[in-house]
C-alpha cells in the first residue's frame, strides 16, 4: 500500500461548523451571562430610572403554584436563579419610529408592583433584575431568556402583560387573572375563571417540575462562566 492510499484523505464523519461569535446563540449567552450577574432589587422599593432593557421578575413567596420557585431561591446549591416573567420596555414603538417613553422600562417593572398589590400576591415577595440596553438588544435579550428560562407567566400563565377585565367585555379572563383573582371580582366570567383554576394550577407545577428535572443542570453548565461567586440574595 502506498503512503498517499494509506496517509491521504479519508471520509469523515465529523461535520465542521465555522464558529460565529455574533450567532444568535453566542450573542444570546453573552447577553444571558451578563443579565444573570446583575444585582436583584426588592419589587418593593424598586425606583430604577433606566430607559430601555430587560427585566426579570423573581418570586419566593409562599403562593401553591410556585413552590418550586421559592426552594430555587433559599437553595443555597442552585445558584442559578429561575424567573417566574421576562420582559422588556423600549423607547420606541414596535415600529422603530415614535418614541414611547424615556423612562419605558422603570414604568414597566412599577406597573407590575401595581397589578401584583391587586390579586392574591404581595410585592414584597418579589425580586426584579434588569439589564439597561438599546432597544435592538433588548428584543433580543427578551427572547433568548424567555426560550431558555421558560418563565411560567410567560409560557404557562399569560395575561399579567394585558389590562384588568372589564366588568361588562364579553373577553375571557386570562389565565393569570383566573389564577390570581383580584383585578375584577364581579361580572359574568368571574366563575368561569375560577373554575379553571385547578387546571391552570396543575398545569404550573407540572411545568415547573418539568423544568428543574431536565432543562436546569444544562442551563447551569452553559452559564456558569457568567457567575462571580455566590449571588446575595
Amino acid at each position: 500500500m502506498s503512503n498517499e492510499q494509506e496517509f491521504g484523505p479519508q471520509e469523515s464523519s465529523v461535520i465542521e461548523r465555522e464558529f460565529d461569535p455574533l450567532s444568535y446563540s453566542g450573542l444570546g449567552d453573552a447577553i444571558a451571562s451578563a443579565f444573570i450577574r446583575q444585582p436583584r432589587q426588592p419589587l418593593e422599593s424598586f425606583v430604577g430610572g433606566a430607559s430601555s432593557g430587560v427585566y426579570a421578575l423573581y418570586y419566593h413567596g409562599e403562593h401553591d403554584a410556585y413552590a418550586r420557585l421559592r426552594q430555587n431561591w433559599f437553595s443555597e446549591s442552585e445558584i442559578l436563579k429561575v424567573p417566574i416573567y421576562v420582559g422588556m420596555g423600549i423607547t420606541r414603538s414596535n415600529k422603530g419610529v415614535e418614541p414611547v417613553s424615556s423612562n419605558r422600562l422603570r414604568s414597566r417593572i412599577t406597573g407590575y408592583r401595581g397589578k401584583i398589590e391587586k390579586v392574591d400576591l404581595h410585592s414584597r415577595d418579589f425580586h426584579v433584575v434588569f439589564l439597561t440596553m438599546r432597544d435592538a438588544w433588548a428584543v433580543l435579550a427578551e427572547t433568548y431568556l424567555i426560550s431558555n428560562f421558560r418563565p411560567v407567566w410567560n409560557v404557562a400563565v399569560q395575561g399579567i402583560g394585558g389590562n384588568a377585565p372589564g366588568r361588562n367585555r364579553g373577553s375571557a379572563f386570562s389565565d393569570w387573572d383566573a389564577l390570581h383573582p383580584g383585578r375584577q371580582t364581579q361580572g359574568p366570567r368571574v366563575a368561569e375563571a375560577l373554575e379553571r383554576r385547578p387546571a391552570i394550577l396543575k398545569r404550573v407545577r407540572e411545568m415547573l417540575d418539568e423544568f428543574f428535572v431536565g432543562r436546569y443542570s444544562s442551563l447551569t453548565d452553559d452559564l456558569r462562566p457568567g457567575f462571580v461567586g455566590r449571588h446575595e440574595r
